[in-house]
């Protein structure tokens, strides 16, 4: 089954400059893609769930955070025709060197929010690649190397009615994996929210941290399972 995505992309640059294109583009099922990303020494990520849970939010935060931190990144988002319930997702790639192709093609870390949005991504993961997952939506066979399960969307659920569960995976990659320092990523979220969407905002990404931290004591090739930036 095919559907129509539109593709919303914010290229930023260590520069400071920014770039918006906005395009509808016609893509397989699969969300299968040609051509290849030249990266030096960076991420390929995939934030992936269902619309309403604030993943090209996510994926806005989460390059500019790499911006604040002197890297290259480039942000797109894709959703189907539902613009809340649908399937929906941000890719982020972030680099220390020139990103010459700014679509994800072999993700290096995914993080699933739904059993759709694993299943999209899964086989298109790379082959060291690692899965953020949230095991109350999504169902891994056992024994899926470099898995990590949280129940991000409980978590969410609990602190601001689920409207956060995108932090809350944000504050988790940030110390299992630390594509982005989390101190950049807190800079961001205070630049862009005010209010109660900030407190809570905050909640839920502080909370992530939280998460992670005893987990990273367990299982500490976690962090150093790549060689980034």
């Amino acid at each position: 089954m095919n559907r129509w995505k539109k593709r919303i992309r914010a290229v930023f640059s260590g520069g400071g400059s920014w770039q918006i294109e906005t395009r509808v583009t016609f893509l397989p099922h699969t969300l299968s893609r040609k051509g290849g990303v030249v990266i030096n020494r960076g991420w390929q990520i995939v934030l992936s769930g269902s619309g309403g849970q604030g993943l090209g939010k996510g994926g806005k935060i989460l390059a500019e955070a790499a911006v604040l931190q002197g890297l290259n990144a480039v942000q797109s988002q894709s959703y189907g025709a539902r613009a809340r319930g649908g399937f929906s997702q941000s890719e982020v790639l972030i680099s220390n060197g020139e990103i010459l192709f700014p679509l994800v093609e072999h993700p290096d870390l995914l993080v699933a929010l739904t059993g759709e949005a694993y299943n999209l991504n899964r086989p298109l993961l790379a082959p060291d690649g690692v899965v953020v997952y949230d095991p109350d939506t999504v169902k891994p066979e056992a024994g899926q190397k470099g898995h990590y399960g949280f129940r991000m969307s409980q978590v969410a659920d609990e602190l601001c009615h689920g409207r956060g569960v995108v932090l809350v995976a944000l504050g988790i990659i940030a110390v299992l994996f630390k594509p982005v320092e989390p101190e950049n990523i807190r800079t961001v979220i205070n630049q862009n929210f005010s209010g109660a969407v900030l407190q809570d905002n905050c909640l839920c990404f502080d909370r992530g941290l939280r998460m992670a931290e005893p987990f990273l004591a367990e299982h500490p090739a976690g962090k150093n399972s790549k060689d980034h930036p």
